[in-house]
């Protein structure tokens, strides 16, 4: 019989989460863009049930629980974090950086990964991994995109700003007479995102559209293409691209991507064109080979869209995420 020792709130900054049936035992209070205050109180109010503080992403709010966890420790207060965008560190400032992170990293009591392969943010941030779950992700806006019309307009596209090897891609089209069409926020916000992409780099057939992932402007220009390509960063690891690698696999586009945390175990059955990462000339040859033969892309579009298709949207995350957190504090030892 269920007592309300345990019950678990869950204070999280995932949106929209009343679209799911929680577990019994779970309830929800959303916190958003909660003031220091609000989450300090919420961590240290007194309740008869486990709090747990579950976190979409890295942010100034994980690091405070973390720290709270650190202080004032409690066994019945859980840190949960899902989707942590990480990047190697490359300066003496990010390691410093690394080196402060690792301390507040050792309070999470669960990493949430989109990824399988999380070797690399293991040796760089010494997380056991034992600490990590994954999670598949889930097609965004996945309603309007199951209803969306498509239709081949005969150019290629390469699409968003987390982590994109535009240099690498530029050199590989270089000498292919195909339309393409680039659609990226501006230079100021793909910096933020580790990327760079510099107009004076563009061949001529490069095609430019602004656009900040709005998605009507995003998934148009997503559904009109005849092949997808998401070049990433070769020192990546966390899973940059998943986002529009399964958007576009559920539009029913060729995906064309590079080999990393965004690919391993994750597309290994043919659903997306694999590439090693930073090669230009095996990015080439595989553009030329997909752009070619209709049958390639249409076998490859297929298996992409069953595989995107069977992870669904926003509810059946939700679900898997609130699912886990009650598994967790019935498995964690005490």
């Amino acid at each position: 019989m269920e007592t309300l020792e345990d019950t678990i709130t869950v204070f999280s900054t995932f949106p929209r989460v009343d679209q799911v049936t929680l577990p019994p035992e779970v309830s929800h209070v959303p916190i958003g863009d909660a003031s220091s205050l609000a989450l300090v109180h919420a961590y240290l109010s007194r309740s008869p049930g486990h709090r747990c503080f579950l976190f979409n992403g890295l942010s100034q709010q994980v690091w405070l629980i973390a720290l709270l966890k650190l202080v004032f420790p409690n066994e019945r207060r859980t840190l949960i974090v899902a989707d942590m965008v990480l990047s190697v560190p490359t300066s003496r400032r990010d390691w410093r950086i690394v080196s402060m992170r690792r301390k507040l990293m050792t309070a999470v009591d669960l990493f949430i990964s989109y990824a399988r392969d999380t070797k690399g943010i293991q040796e760089i941030y010494r997380v056991p991994e034992s600490r990590f779950l994954h999670i598949p992700f889930k097609v965004n806006d996945w309603a309007r995109v199951a209803d969306m019309e498509t239709s081949d307009e005969g150019y290629l596209l390469v699409a968003g700003q987390t982590r994109r090897d535009f240099p690498t891609f530029l050199r590989a089209i270089e000498e292919l007479e195909i339309p393409v069409r680039i659609v990226a926020p501006p230079q100021d916000v793909l910096s933020k995102h580790g990327s760079s992409l510099r107009p004076e780099d563009w061949p001529e057939h490069v095609q430019f559209v602004q656009d900040a992932r709005a998605p009507d402007t995003f998934l148009p220009q997503v559904a009109g293409a005849r092949l997808v390509v998401l070049p990433i960063l070769e020192k990546n690891i966390t899973p940059s691209g998943i986002g529009v690698c399964l958007v576009a696999m559920a539009l029913r586009k060729c995906v064309i991507v590079s080999a990393g945390p965004v690919t391993d175990g994750l597309i290994d059955r043919g659903e997306a064109i694999v590439v090693p990462a930073g090669d230009p000339v095996a990015l080439r040859n595989a553009i030329a080979a997909a752009w070619a033969d209709a049958e390639l892309r249409t076998s490859t579009a297929e298996r992409g869209f069953a595989y995107a298709s069977s992870l669904q949207g926003e509810a059946r995350l939700y679900d898997d995420l609130f699912n886990a957190v009650a598994r967790f504090r019935r498995e964690r030892p005490t």
